[in-house]
């Protein structure tokens, strides 16, 4: 009976301090207090594109730092067996067809339909009855040239491409608030070794969402200390020596595999708006005046590199000059409409034919 009594005691005296955090908790939510000013590491990233998109579409990985989620589905695509947001391919490319993978972030990823797709229905639509072509999106959101490498070192020798495209840059020059560069922190993962990460790595995602867990972030958080790191970090989540050495890497990683790499520059069209400010907010870059040069930086070295290593790309900054920005970007100057991904597609299928026609004549 005593026992009974002792045991009644603790539940009631846990009763008053739920309340009293449940209580809190709420006051947090309806008051809107949320911070998200944490180190840029892959559960920053994996929270803040599956909240923009509303669905879990990434997962943490220790090769790639992070990947599609297999089970997850995007404006009516589902990520197929190869772990990509596209459709069901053969492993042994089919006898009589030229087969072109597509390497890249989000730029490759979005759309609906991508560019990819656009591409191949281009391509197959002048080709003859005898040849088809295929146009593999290996796309994904929010990757750098450093993910690119791990995944060209897996898909490329596995899948035989005869036509690698490779389109990265927005994302290997945004801050990395942690100081580690991808590079750094896939040695990490790939090691095991989690110093330095581990906490902010492996802390559950509910628990992260709790207002009361994100309080005690702030509060001990040295706010000063942390606004001044801001105006001043200059780590990249991949620096420019590094991006140099991985576009090389993929060039490599195709000539080892006797495919053709083409690199594409990636354009911009960056104004001041809401998105800008919100991608400041979440630590991204400091400024957009940074953000645009730092860009512009890496589209000259995207050059340099195609042009060291004697391999074709398209100056899609130059290329898209033509014609209205409007028409070409979506509102983030980033991202292409419609009528951009079409623009594009005919730029490449336009250079495709021409490589193949070569490849042809070299036989």
């Amino acid at each position: 009976m005593n026992n009974l009594s002792r045991r009644k005691k603790i539940i009631f005296a846990f009763i008053p301090v739920f309340l009293f955090f449940a209580i809190f908790e709420g006051g947090l939510r309806l008051l809107q207090f949320r911070y998200l000013k944490e180190s840029y590491d892959s559960a920053k990233v994996i929270d803040l594109l599956n909240n923009a998109v509303q669905t879990d579409l990434l997962i943490r990985d220790d090769v790639f730092i992070w990947k599609y989620n297999p089970k997850a589905a995007f404006e009516g695509r589902s990520i197929n067996s190869l772990g990509f947001l596209d459709k069901e391919r053969q492993i042994s490319k089919p006898p009589e067809s030229i087969r072109i993978l597509s390497l890249g972030d989000s730029c490759t990823a979005h759309g609906h339909p991508p560019y990819t797709s656009i591409l191949e229905d281009k391509l197959n639509a002048v080709a003859s009855s005898t040849r088809k072509y295929e146009v593999i999106n290996a796309g994904v959101y929010s990757y750098s040239t450093f993910q690119g490498v791990q995944v060209a070192k897996k898909i490329i020798p596995l899948l035989k491409p005869d036509i690698v495209i490779i389109l990265y840059g927005w994302n290997d020059h945004v801050l990395s608030s942690s100081g580690l560069t991808d590079l750094e922190t896939g040695h990490i993962l790939t090691k095991k070794k989690m110093s330095g990460l581990s906490g902010k790595l492996s802390i559950p995602k509910f628990i992260r969402q709790f207002r009361i867990f994100q309080l005690c972030h702030y509060v001990i958080t040295p706010f000063k200390s942390q606004k001044n790191i801001n105006k001043t970090r200059k780590t990249l989540r991949v620096p420019p020596s590094d991006y140099e050495n991985n576009l090389s890497e993929l060039v490599k990683i195709c000539h080892e595999n006797s495919a053709i790499p083409v690199v594409l520059i990636s354009p911009q069209n960056l104004i001041p708006n809401s998105i800008m400010t919100y991608f400041i907010s979440v630590g991204f870059f400091n400024s957009l005046d940074e953000f645009k040069n730092d860009h512009l930086s890496y589209q000259k070295l995207t050059q340099e590199i195609a042009e060291q290593e004697k391999v074709q790309y398209i100056d899609l900054e130059n290329y898209l000059n033509q014609f209205e920005k409007k028409d070409i970007f979506t509102d983030d100057g980033i991202h292409w409409t419609d009528n951009g991904r079409k623009v594009i597609s005919d730029k490449l299928s336009e250079l495709i034919r021409k490589l193949m026609i070569d490849k042809n004549q070299l036989r």
